[in-house]
């Protein structure tokens, strides 16, 4: 993989930054930022030992940055230091990373769009409240629950309100019931959300198993009240997702479509003919609502045009 020239660093002209399958070196002890930067795109760039340090220093100090890609970003050394991303400006974040590498997040007045998509978080005291309380402003929010404390509702304390948030994408599983409840501690604080998502990520047997009961009593007044798409992917549709299908289908008053994708690869995945006969027995409280079933070859297949009618409607 070639590593870059240190000589990037002293380009100081430059609005924006694309880096895709390389190295970036040390950064000189000259750098003093990069004062035009408006857009940072960084996908399968390794850094070296300490190299959280120069990806802070390039963010903090560049002032007018507005849009921030970080995916599959790696840092080398077996140990790593806390570091922030602080921005004034930035409207657009995106991480994305098998490891959390320590991140922590600063203030952000600006944000509007967030995507933080981690698989494993190196500490098991992570305070997600705090971390999430950070994108309170935002108006589209994609998170991936943590999977490590599946006995703990991370997202318990939970009480700033999303007030503006209009879009949320969800990487979840309805396995654990405490898993189930941190969801619901982000929806309940989410009262003008139009768009939801949930993605269900490593598919496994149901832990726990509940009913439509257990989803109404997590219901409050505000819940759902503008709600008009959601989707669901990568399901196997198990009981518990389709108890809460069946719970958002008798509670979304505003709801035009539910698109269901189905992992029929899965070991745990319920016969589609099956699923069709139940969905079609769902009482649907919104006399609007249509729902809509495939299969996630057919969801791979046409993904843009999907994403496309969904925001038409």
């Amino acid at each position: 993989m070639h590593t870059l020239h240190p000589a990037v660093f002293s380009c100081r002209e430059l609005t924006h930054l694309i880096l895709h399958k390389c190295l970036l070196p040390t950064a000189p002890p000259t750098f003093s930022g990069f004062p035009k930067l408006t857009w940072l795109s960084l996908t399968m760039v390794g850094f070296g030992e300490y190299g959280e340090r120069d990806l802070e220093a390039m963010i903090h100090m560049s002032p007018l940055l507005e849009m921030l890609e970080l995916e599959d970003v790696w840092i080398l050394g077996d140990e790593v230091d806390e570091w922030v991303i602080q921005a004034p400006n930035l409207r657009s974040l995106t991480f994305v990373a098998d490891d959390d590498y320590e991140l922590q997040i600063g203030e952000l007045p600006s944000l509007q769009k967030a995507n933080v998509t981690i698989q494993n978080y190196n500490s098991v005291d992570r305070d997600f409240v705090t971390l999430l309380t950070r994108f309170a402003q935002v108006r589209e929010l994609e998170f991936r629950m943590p999977v490590m404390l599946a006995e703990v509702n991370v997202l318990e304390r939970l009480s700033c309100s999303f007030q503006i948030l209009k879009r949320l994408v969800l990487h979840t599983d309805f396995c654990n019931v405490t898993r189930i409840l941190s969801m619901f501690s982000l929806l309940r604080s989410a009262p003008n959300l139009q768009q939801l998502e949930t993605k269900i990520v490593d598919s496994q047997a149901q832990n726990d198993e509940v009913d439509v009961d257990f989803f109404s009593a997590l219901c409050t007044n505000g819940l759902f009240t503008r709600l008009k798409i959601v989707t669901i992917t990568d399901a196997p549709l198990c009981s518990n997702e389709m108890h809460f299908i069946e719970f958002i289908l008798s509670e979304a008053r505003l709801l035009c479509a539910l698109f269901v994708y189905q992992d029929d690869d899965s070991d745990h995945a319920k016969p589609s003919e099956e699923a069709v006969i139940q969905l079609t027995k769902f009482r649907r409280v919104s006399p609007k609502a249509r729902v809509f079933f495939r299969n996630m070859d057919f969801y791979w297949r046409h993904e843009i045009s999907l994403r496309k009618i969904v925001d038409l409607l």
